[in-house]
Parts: C-alpha cells; structure tokens; sequence
C-alpha cells in the first residue's frame, strides 16, 4: 500500500511541483555583526611613507598629533600611533607648519598664499600674500605674521586670514619672523640686517655688510642671536644695541639653538659645531663633525643637543675606526662639553629639520619616509628657544613653558 501511493504520487511530478519558497533571513536580532573596520596599527608605526620630501620639521599639537608638509604639497596629520587621519593637497610649502592652540595648521606656499586648515583636515581660508613667503607664518597676538620677498611683512587674522597690517623691511627678508614679545616681531634681511618691529615703528640693526642672515633665536630676556653668512654671530639687545659680535670662522644659515642654561649651539659652514657663552660672546668649544649638517640643531630635556647629518661622521667623532660601508646618514647627540653620546644609523639621509616630543625624535629621510626614533629624553629643553621655530608647534614666538610637550 505504501509503494503504490508511493508510484501515484511519483506520476508527474515536473507537472505538480510546486515553485520553491525563497529562505527567509533570519530575525535582525540573530544576526551576528560584522566588526568594523579597524585602520589604526596593532602597533605604533614608527615610519610613514610620505608622497614626496618632507619639506621642513614637522609641528605637534597639544595632544601629540603631528602636522608634516611634503615639497609636492601635501598637508598630513599623523596621529600618536603614527597612523595617518588626513592628507590635503595645499600648494607646495615655503617653510614649517604652524599650529595653533585649537588644533588649527597654517602653511605658508610657494603659491603665494596662506592656508588654514582646522584640525579634521577642512580648509578654513586661503589668503593670498603678494609675493613669495620667506619661512613659516609667526603667530602673535591673536594675527599671523608672515615675511614676502617683496620686503614687506604682512599680517592676518587667525581666524578668518583677513589682512590686517603691511610694514617695509627695506630689503627683502633672509627667513621667518621670530615673535620677542606681545606686539613685537624681528626679521633677517638679505642685505646684513635684523629689521625689529613694534607697532609700526622699526628699528634696523646691521650685523653684516651685504651678506644674509640666517634664523633668529631668542632667550629669555628678549635679546637676539643673528647669524650671518659672512661669518658673524651677534647678540642684539631690546633696544637695538649689539652686546657683543664674534668672527664664527664660516657662514651661519640656520637658527642657533639655545639650553635651559642659556648656551647657545651654532652650526657653522656645512660640518662644524660651536658652542657660545651668551653674556660675552665667548666660544666655549667648536667640535668638526665629519660629515654635512642637515638642519639646525635641537637640544632635548635631558640637555642632550641633536644634528641630523648626512654621510658618516669621523672616527675622532665616533670614538672607533669607520662602519666599513656606506653610511647614508644619521642622528649625532653631543653631551654640553662637546663629547658624542648619541649616533643612531639612518637607511638614507635626512631631510632639514628635528622635532622632539613625548621620547620621540620626528624627522624625515630621502627614501620619502617620515620617521620617529625612540631616544631616552622626553622633549624639548625648558628653555626659551630649543629649536628652530622655537617649540613643538613652529609658532616662531619665544618659548615661555613646556609642560608636557607644548608651547
């Protein structure tokens, strides 16, 4: 009985087989969640890729952010972790980025404009400058600062880049202007002078005749140290007067740095190093490091004062015999006194510029990677300027604190 409805009910079949029921899915609460996706590394990066060059030393904000500008352009945020949150394309750069107390980034470009961009990666404005921008945009008193090759310094409202003042210089200016004080500002020329601006007066002092010079460095009592590429080293006083003025025996291009006991350290020609008492002007020591200074130098908390340098250093340096290969470049760290205590190999040599924050050494190398080598000191020397573009942030103004890694 079972088999014939079996063969019954096999007749046909095709004929009376009914459409088959698509599945239901399952209820929405049943449903296991995909995890979302996760671009932060399982562990710090220590190298970025970077589109092109890095085009001068990168600025960190309050929470350890960095801001890096590459010569094509490109504008980046890496966070803590090294993980890249943004790039945008500005135009390419005319000195460091600076960044403000809010997280906002102004680059100064060869396109001659100014740019803000907040801290999501949103350009806020682009101001045009009327000419070329020598070095980064100085902030002070709530506007920017920054000096063209027109010989003109301009300034702009922080908040909306509207053009507030424009002083003559008289000549054109050498590199950035550094902030002494509210309300007043210094600028290198080309033509031997620091050109001293409060409100709209000027005071003009000459440290070399015809001969350009370098980046400025402030201390604490407002004095500053000019640099020249004749082969000067001035102190200059608040009111115009040269403290003292010494022969550095080759050119001075880039800002001295200064540690917390007011020592000044001063690259001289391409691979030299002086150290300078500041109240008379004396040269403490003068240190060959065997290989090209990249940059200018930045001293650390620990009092440890950092060169980059491409090439290997001397033996004499080194304290041994040479490595036996090629050596592309590296991190040189000398003691007060003058001895070596540091040299980290580098795989290809660095761009200009160090930054040092939270045991972090920021710098770029030519094989288009920004780096971060881990070093014992914790940041920058408490001291008013311990780098070029004085803190962390390249606001280009005298530094006042540095608690836990900020201006």
């Amino acid at each position: 009985m079972t088999l014939a409805l079996l063969g019954v009910a096999g007749q046909g079949a095709e004929a009376q087989r009914a459409p088959l029921a698509r599945p239901q899915p399952p209820a929405a609460s049943s449903v296991r969640k995909r995890p979302p996706l996760d671009f932060t590394p399982g562990h710090p990066r220590l190298d970025i890729p970077l589109s092109d060059r890095l085009a001068a030393p990168v600025a960190i904000d309050s929470l350890g952010r960095a801001r890096y500008v590459t010569d094509d352009g490109v504008l980046s945020l890496a966070d803590v972790d090294g993980a890249v949150r943004w790039s945008l394309l500005l135009g390419p750069p005319r000195g460091a980025p600076t960044v403000g107390t809010d997280g906002t980034c102004y680059v100064t470009s060869a396109d001659q404009h100014l740019y803000a961009v907040d801290a999501g990666g949103r350009l806020l404005w682009r101001q045009p400058l009327g000419g070329m921008p020598r070095g980064g945009a100085t902030m002070l008193d709530g506007d920017l600062a920054v000096a063209v090759d027109v010989g003109a310094l301009r300034t702009y409202a922080l908040e909306n880049g509207a053009p507030r003042r424009t002083l003559g210089l008289g000549a054109p200016p050498a590199s950035a202007p550094v902030a002494i004080r509210p309300g007043r500002l210094a600028v290198p020329t080309v033509d031997g002078q620091v050109v001293s601006l409060e409100g709209t007066a000027g005071l003009r002092v000459r440290i070399d005749d015809g001969a350009a010079i370098g980046g400025l460095a402030v201390d604490h009592r407002g004095d500053l140290y000019a640099g020249s590429a004749g082969g000067w080293l001035a102190r200059v006083g608040p009111e115009g007067r040269v403290v003292w003025k010494i022969a550095t025996g080759g050119p001075v291009r880039r800002s001295p740095a200064i540690d917390a006991a007011g020592t000044l350290y001063v690259v001289v020609g391409e691979g030299a190093v002086i150290a300078v008492e500041p109240d008379r002007g004396r040269v403490r020591w003068r240190k060959k490091l065997g290989a090209t200074v990249v940059g200018g130098p930045l001293v650390a908390d620990d009092d440890t004062v950092f060169f980059s340098v491409q090439g290997e250093p001397s033996p004499a340096l080194l304290g041994g015999a040479p490595s036996g290969h090629t050596v592309a470049g590296g991190i040189v760290g000398l003691t007060p006194a003058g001895r070596r205590s540091i040299w980290i190999e580098l795989p290809s040599a660095p761009t200009p510029g160090l930054t040092l924050a939270n045991h972090q050494l920021w710098l770029g190398t030519r094989d288009l990677t920004l780096r971060r080598l881990t070093v014992s000191a914790t940041g920058l020397a408490r001291s008013p300027w311990p780098k070029s573009r004085a803190g962390l942030a390249n606001r280009g103004a005298v530094l006042v604190r540095s608690v836990a890694g900020t201006e």
